[in-house]
């Protein structure tokens, strides 16, 4: 989850910079549906961690018979 969560920081990072390049006329719309692609990317890939965390916590109090 530390993971997604950095790459999920760094792709903000790079949609934000790619936005202001395209606001300032120096950048161009391809590299910002790049950057906006990786940030839906990271995105899905956060909440699939969470997700996949939140199982194993589910399957571990279930063996060890722990009732949340």
């Amino acid at each position: 989850m530390d993971r997604a969560e950095e790459a999920g920081r760094w792709s903000r990072q790079l949609l934000f910079m790619t936005q202001s390049n395209m606001d300032i006329g120096i950048g161009e719309s391809k590299d910002l549906v790049d950057a906006l692609t990786a940030f839906l990317q990271t995105r899905g890939q956060y909440f699939e961690a969470v997700y996949n965390y939140n199982v194993a916590i589910a399957k571990l109090d279930q063996k060890t018979g722990v009732v949340p």
